[in-house]
């Protein structure tokens, strides 16, 4: 003991005299031996001898105790002490090989914090310069590297040796994981390329590659070794926000190691699930969302999800519940590694039911965004599709769940969130009960319904498909050496086996029997009733009809005819639109929704004074569905659209059918020929418009704009048996708001346009919280067609109140609504309203 303190007092006093010698002197030669006699200390030094230390086990002693105590402070203090003045009087050769071999045959370990602190801390200067020199021959000489080489060595020490080893690591790994953008913040524009994140990061994933190849040797070799600081720095990057570009890098090696053998499998799996617990949903999305096939996960994590609360709550609620993510192999990989193992079992069948808990939770789909709930339907497929054969009973559960709550998916507003209730709900019957009763429902293919299907089959591993792939060109490879002889003559084969029936003999045969049948792909269906040519005969086919032909032919006819034949339809149009609200489809008609529309909004836009009285006078009657009121509300949107559009000069009264057989009738002069002729190979280079101006038209929707809107606002409040607007039947709500804003906007520049806003702004502020997203997206819709065909002068005069609120609420649903399209619409309502107050503003300056 007495040995040991004398030799650190001796090697304390040894440095200190050093030091005041070095920092005191002015002579470039007694510089230069001072720094040569005290690099001798450094431990990777070839001197075997020192001036001071004369024998081996003095010398050996002197080496530990200076590089475990003192070299850290005396490179700090030389790399202060270096400048333009100090270093000036010092030949080049001797400040590379004495002053830079100092640092880059040091302790890397004490090194890099050394240089990184420098870089930091000084102005441009000398010493910055240098040491940024030496850290680029730091990474080039690969002494990184060795940090990470050094720490996975596992030594025997004392409890305070323990303590200041983790402080060390802590420095280590902060300065790590904080070097790039420190760096840029010393450097600025100087950076070298060398510390850009692509090439730092490249050097880092290389030193994790090769600390995890070393600790596979020494567990070879039966030493112990530890990866807790490799883990350490590799979840700092990844919470730094280096995560996509450290695993682009590091992941496909350690898929070809956990390959090998199960001593790799355990080492990446230490490697990744080692990461301290704050780190762990940055470490652990890049490799769910990067990784090919859930087998791989399982080789990746193990079993830590069982015994890791952290791990086990990011997978099992967070990922699944909390979060969406788009790439779909995210929850392949999660639910795949649970369903894979038995120990994992459990877990899988709770996410499962708690996933399909919240999809079927009635307020969970009222309050979350589209996105959010078309990913626990995948995942819900994706349960489904690691559900095996004879594992159906386990998850009996999970129907009553379904059942419990497919009403608030059949209920939605939204055809959307319908239709992914009704894909998941005939999955999962047809898989947890396949013998016995099932959900059947006429789902609309679209890509949304596709994609969900096709997750029902797992993924299979991707070498496996490879090999197929392989082995199907090997097939194909020696069946061409077969030669093609063999081939035709298989393929000959074939076709004989298929068409011939050895039952028929060939005499036996009709010979009529050889002639082609004709293709009627194109035929035209010829029917025998007689097409009607007045209304009432349309009518009265509607009301009585002979035949299903004959009601397809007046259905056809109704529109046309009404456009045809105005004279006289004013007293027959309330009639003639009762008879097509009522009508049904019993004879399933091709087109029937189409034709019935056409013919209803024909009949509105010819005669919209009675027709929209009577329409919005029954849209609140009792004995109508929900498809007859929507239908209602459809026609008078439409039919407004179409009165207040412009028409061409000469198209008013006249359909177009007409105009063709009027032109027909009437040929063209050939003086009316060569004039067009000349009119189209003639260039004319006059300013001004070759076009005639337009000519003013009256707006046909102006006068009636009145009866299409205020009588829809009249009860929407009141509660019947079969219409409750402001309770289960949002789905109508949505739409009658919907139609009220086309009706204003097909009313802009009309005098009545004033008193519908101002009506329409207090109607729909009492619908701005509603719980369904897709009244809430109608509200918003409204708004903005409000802003767009009001006058800004009446909105700022008159409705500057009313404004200013329904600005804030905009600007709040912008940015907190949980509906992603209903923040979209709030923005585009904002930018509106901002643009017509602009407008009405500066107007305002200039006058």
């Amino acid at each position: 003991m007495g040995g040991e303190i004398e030799s650190h007092a001796r090697v304390r006093a040894y440095v200190r005299e050093q030091w005041n010698a070095l920092s005191s002197s002015s002579d470039a030669d007694q510089k230069i031996t001072i720094l040569r006699d005290v690099a001798c200390l450094l431990p990777t030094s070839a001197t075997k001898s020192h001036p001071e230390f004369k024998d081996t086990e003095s010398f050996n002693k002197a080496r530990d105790i200076f590089t475990k105590y003192h070299y850290s402070r005396f490179a700090g203090n030389l790399l202060d002490l270096l400048s333009h003045d100090w270093v000036s009087d010092l030949p080049r050769k001797a400040i590379r090989n004495v002053i830079d071999e100092f640092y880059l045959k040091g302790s890397p370990q004490d090194v890099f914090p050394i240089l990184c602190t420098a870089v930091y801390t000084s102005p441009p200067s000398y010493k910055q310069s240098k040491s940024v020199f030496l850290l680029e021959e730091f990474f080039r000489l690969d002494l990184l590297k060795m940090i990470f080489l050094n720490q996975v060595e596992k030594h025997s020490v004392s409890t305070s040796e323990t303590v200041s080893q983790a402080e060390m690591w802590d420095e280590l790994v902060s300065l790590i994981s904080s070097f790039p953008d420190k760096m840029a913040n010393a450097l600025k524009k100087q950076i070298s390329q060398v510390f850009m994140p692509s090439s730092y990061i490249r050097i880092i994933s290389t030193c994790l590659v090769e600390g995890l190849e070393k600790c596979h040797m020494l567990l070879l070799e039966g030493k112990d070794c530890s990866l807790e600081f490799s883990s350490q720095v590799l979840g700092k990057l990844c919470l730094s926000g280096y995560s996509e570009t450290l695993w682009k890098h590091l992941l496909p090696s350690l898929l070809v190691f956990v390959r090998r053998d199960f001593v790799w499998v355990r080492l990446c799996e230490r490697l990744i699930t080692g990461i301290p617990d704050r780190c762990m949903e940055s470490v652990i999305i890049p490799v769910l969302t990067s990784v090919p096939w859930f087998g791989m996960v399982e080789s990746l994590l193990g079993d830590s999800v069982v015994h890791k609360h952290k791990l086990q709550y990011l997978l099992c609620t967070k990922l699944l519940l909390m979060r969406y993510f788009e790439q779909t192999l995210l929850l392949q990989n999660v639910l795949g590694y649970l369903a894979s193992s038995h120990t994992r079992k459990p877990l899988f069948k709770s996410c499962m039911i708690r996933v399909l808990q919240v999809w079927v939770d009635g307020s969970a789909i009222k309050r979350t965004s589209y996105q959010q709930h078309y990913y626990l339907s995948k995942a819900l497929l994706i349960c489904l599709s690691f559900v095996k054969e004879g594992e159906q009973n386990d998850y009996q559960e999970c129907l009553g769940i379904l059942m419990r709550g497919m009403q608030s998916h059949l209920g939605s507003s939204d055809p959307k969130i319908r239709s992914l209730g009704m894909v998941v709900a005939e999955s999962l019957t047809r898989t947890l009960q396949p013998h016995g009763p099932q959900l059947t429902f006429e789902v609309d293919k679209d890509e949304s319904s596709a994609q969900l299907i096709s997750l029902l089959v797992p993924p299979e591993d991707p070498h496996t498909q490879q090999a197929h792939r392989n082995m199907s060109g090997l097939s194909l490879a020696a069946g061409d050496h077969r030669g093609e002889v063999n081939s035709g003559d298989e393929v000959r084969g074939s076709k004989l086996q298929v068409t011939t029936q050895p039952d028929f003999k060939e005499e036996e045969l009709d010979s009529d029997d050889d002639f082609q049948p004709y293709d009627l792909s194109d035929d035209i269906k010829v029917t025998e009733v007689m097409t009607p040519h007045y209304i009432r005969d349309c009518m009265e086919g509607l009301i009585k009809p002979e035949s299903p032909d004959q009601t397809e032919a007046c259905l056809r006819a109704a529109g046309q005819l009404i456009r045809t034949n105005p004279d006289g339809l004013t007293e027959i149009s309330v009639e003639f639109m009762k008879i097509l609200l009522h009508l049904s489809d019993e004879e399933s008609i091709p087109e029937f929704s189409a034709l019935r529309f056409q013919a209803m909004v024909a009949l509105t836009t010819c005669c919209p004074a009675q027709v929209a009285e009577y329409l919005t006078g029954e849209f609140y009657g009792e004995n109508y569905n929900l498809r007859q009121r929507l239908d209602i509300l459809e026609v008078l949107s439409r039919a407004a659209q179409d009165l207040a559009s412009p028409v061409k000069q000469g198209e008013s009264d006249r359909p177009k059918a007409v105009q063709q057989v009027s032109e027909l009738s009437s040929p063209e002069s050939w003086q009316d020929v060569v004039r067009k002729r000349i009119e189209q190979k003639t260039r004319r280079f006059a300013k001004g418009s070759s076009q005639p101006k337009p000519v003013s038209v009256a707006n046909k929707f102006a006068p009636v704009a009145g009866l299409f809107f205020f009588p829809l606002l009249l009860q929407y409040d009141r509660k019947q048996n079969t219409l409750d607007l402001l309770g289960r039947d949002s789905l109508v709500l949505s739409r009658l708001v919907y139609t009220l804003g086309v009706v204003i906007h097909a009313a802009v520049h009309t005098p009545i346009v004033r008193q519908m806003g101002a009506t329409g702004l207090e109607f729909i502020w009492a619908l701005r919280y509603h719980g369904d997203g897709s009244v809430r997206l109608s509200v918003l819709f409204t708004c903005a067609m409000l802003f767009l065909s009001v006058p800004a002068n009446f909105l700022v005069n008159e409705l500057q109140q009313e404004v200013t609120e329904v600005k804030h609420w905009l600007q709040d649903v912008a940015e907190t609504d949980v509906n992603t399209e209903c923040r979209k619409l709030a923005l585009q309502a904002l930018i509106l309203l901002d643009a017509a107050l602009t407008q009405e503003f500066q107007s305002a300056t200039i006058s």
